[in-house]
């Protein structure tokens, strides 16, 4: 049951079909426990223990909303660190237009007065 749970609230594209499947499952099981009861004499009395007992409940919603919590922390840590992710890439990016500037720049200016002249031998006698 707890498993069915954890699947509808972690999944977010719920169909009619697989709340249908999940609902069916859940409900399932309990119809087995009541043939199971009737059938067999009361399997040491589960299905009283399970369904009348609100103890049996306590934990069930302890564990659902846990499994709620979890999910939605896990959610917003996710877009934080997205956003981290797309901080630090914007910023690498930025580092690298400023670089080629720097770069572009440094060469358009004249760094030095040398005029080249040829090469050593170009006017040597021959």
């Amino acid at each position: 049951m707890l498993v069915n749970f954890k699947i509808m609230i972690s999944t977010s594209s719920h169909t009619r079909w697989s709340v249908f499947w999940q609902l069916g499952s859940i409900a399932w099981f309990y119809v087995v426990l009541c043939l199971e009861n009737f059938l067999i004499d009361d399997v040491h009395g589960i299905l009283t223990r399970l369904t009348l007992k609100a103890k049996n409940y306590l934990p069930l919603i302890f564990f659902i909303s846990g499994f709620i919590l979890v999910d939605a922390g896990m959610e917003m840590l996710d877009k934080e660190i997205q956003k981290s992710i797309n901080r630090d890439d914007d910023q690498k990016e930025l580092d690298h237009l400023q670089q080629i500037l720097k770069e572009r720049q440094r060469r358009s200016e004249k760094l030095t007065t040398y005029l080249h002249r040829g090469y050593d031998f170009d006017e040597a006698t021959g």
